[in-house]
């Protein structure tokens, strides 16, 4: 990748320094540590790359991000002939919220088969809602779907 200076390296940087930390929880979540890193520098690459599309808002940009990392993400588990479908793994680190193990048991469990009930596109909605606290409307994005759908 090419060193450039001046104000457009200065914005980019300040997208990077903001964006990077957030991109790669979302890679993480959804890939292994192993190709996190590389994925997520993957898309920075594009972003570098691409930089005049990405919109100028935050919540639009990150969106942006998101799309060309899951992009990322499908075509590497293509190339490994994984399932296509996008899988969020559910935290297996969440703080307790439960009086007793068992109950905590229980409900994992339950998350868990209710988790793998939804479609991958519900799975993938409400892990951007929630997990990586996008708008419907960047979510929508993200996936590359109307705000209806989402």
């Amino acid at each position: 990748m090419e060193v450039r200076s001046g104000p457009l390296s200065e914005r980019f940087s300040e997208l990077y320094r903001r964006e990077y930390p957030l991109v790669y929880r979302f890679v993480l979540r959804r890939t292994d540590a192993a190709h996190a890193e590389d994925i997520t520098n993957e898309t920075f690459a594009i972003a570098w790359q691409k930089f005049s599309d990405i919109p100028s808002q935050p919540d639009q940009a990150r969106a942006w991000l998101y799309a060309v990392a899951r992009n990322h993400i499908l075509r590497h588990w293509r190339s490994d002939r994984r399932n296509a479908a996008l899988q969020v793994r559910v935290s297996d680190d969440a703080e307790p919220f439960l009086v007793s193990p068992q109950m905590q048991v229980d409900a994992s469990l339950d998350l868990r088969k209710a988790w793998q009930q939804l479609s991958a596109t519900d799975q993938e909605i409400l892990a951007l809602l929630g997990w990586e606290e996008l708008s419907l409307a960047a979510a929508a994005k993200a996936l590359g779907i109307s705000v209806p759908t989402a």
